[in-house]
């Protein structure tokens, strides 16, 4: 913990109010402010408590941005607790997940998502990792999925897409696959002679061709993602060939993005074969998915080419 946190004669600015610190101890607050004049319409305080561990000097303990369905308005503190409220400023709920534990006691940061009648809670950090669907009517727990992640401070992205929403995530699993790759070379050696594996230039090969596909698969995804919200913010309209076109490039960097895993994973060793292993479960997450019909380079690549060569495609979904 911090000097910061233990003084109590230290203050901070919570929610854009100033509060005293005793022995301590923080006011966790949820301020309402008229959004024409900057008035205070109310303000409440969700949780008086004295934080666990200490935080980043650029981070404070209020950092999660609230969310809003337009009746209840979200307020999230992480370790110190989830709270819902009326747009009036009465408690609808509250719920305490536990207390996290950062990397380097650095700090909580990440915010709820709402999507579909629950609130995700990300709960990324050193401890069990997990993310959690909560009812936005009641709090309670709809569904909660654990995740391999350590400390993380992002927020959750809903992708209403079920081609490119899968693609982006498993986009995302091979960068992970890389991340936790490229920290275990650091610190391997051979049995044998106690030579680096980071000097082996066939590593150093393998490593840098699965960095370049992951960049790529991810610049693509996002190019075409940029392009199409352009497109529909102007109020224009896709052709077939735009939507084909959108439709081979998720498919080819998906396979991209899958041919720089099985790079990682050939050079994994034999602990990549347990499920002990985060990257047993990449690998096996990553050629999960490219069972998608979306994904069929056979499915999405000839429907292009059948335009580009100058004949017709017709399609109920196009």
């Amino acid at each position: 913990m911090t000097q910061a946190a233990i003084d109590p004669a230290w203050r901070i600015l919570i929610g854009g109010e100033l509060v005293e610190g005793q022995a301590g101890q923080l006011d966790f607050r949820l301020i309402c402010l008229d959004r024409a004049t900057g008035a205070e319409r109310w303000s409440r305080s969700c949780v008086k408590a004295v934080p666990h561990e200490g935080t980043h000097a650029t981070n404070g303990y209020a950092s999660a941005s609230p969310c809003t369905d337009g009746t209840h308005v979200y307020a999230h503190f992480g370790s110190r607790g989830t709270y819902c409220f009326t747009l009036a400023g009465d408690l609808a709920w509250e719920r305490d997940l536990g207390d996290m534990r950062t990397r380097a006691g650095f700090g909580e940061g990440s915010s709820p998502t709402l999507a579909g009648g629950v609130l995700l809670v990300p709960w990324d950090h050193e401890g069990p990792s997990f993310l959690a669907a909560l009812d936005v009517r009641t709090g309670r727990t709809v569904w909660e999925v654990p995740r391999s992640e350590k400390t993380c401070w992002a927020t959750p992205l809903v992708a209403t897409d079920a081609g490119n929403g899968i693609a982006g995530a498993m986009i995302g699993n091979a960068r992970a696959m890389l991340d936790e790759t490229t920290s275990s070379v650091k610190e391997r050696a051979t049995s044998y002679t106690g030579a680096s594996m980071r000097d082996f230039p066939t590593v150093q090969l393998r490593v840098g061709m699965a960095g370049a596909k992951i960049d790529a698969a991810h610049a693509w995804l996002k190019s075409d993602c940029q392009e199409g919200w352009a497109t529909y913010k102007a109020g224009s309209s896709f052709d077939v060939e735009t939507k084909l076109r959108y439709r081979r490039n998720t498919a080819m960097a998906m396979k991209i993005a899958n041919e720089a895993v099985d790079t990682l994973q050939e050079m994994a060793g034999a602990n990549a074969i347990y499920d002990k292993s985060p990257l047993q479960r990449m690998f096996r997450d990553a050629h999960a998915s490219s069972g998608h019909v979306v994904f069929s380079t056979d499915m999405q690549f000839t429907p292009w080419g059948l335009v580009a060569l100058g004949g017709a495609f017709k399609s109920p979904t196009m």
